[in-house]
């Protein structure tokens, strides 16, 4: 897909198509292949957690989008309560 050229996203998934967490996005995204497919999932990922962290969005190259989610992944999960907060 070509920068800057918006895909049209379909009004529903149906459900039987969304079997596990993150399917819908793989879903979503199914116009993409490979790694570009990873790498976008994995930023739209870290882009909803910098939005509820109150975060910058994250830097789209790799090495980038690793760091901020190993820096930010454990506070995320707090925050959602996947995890047990500091004491």
């Amino acid at each position: 897909m070509a920068a800057g050229r918006a895909a049209p996203l379909p009004a529903t998934v149906p459900a039987r198509r969304a079997d596990g967490p993150g399917q819908v996005l793989a879903l979503l995204l199914g116009r993409l292949a490979g790694p570009e497919a990873a790498s976008a999932a994995l930023w739209v990922s870290a882009c909803k957690m910098a939005r509820h962290l109150g975060l910058a969005v994250p830097p789209r190259d790799t090495a980038g989008l690793s760091r901020f989610l190993a820096a930010n992944a454990p506070a995320y999960m707090r925050k959602m309560g996947r995890l047990p907060p500091l004491n």
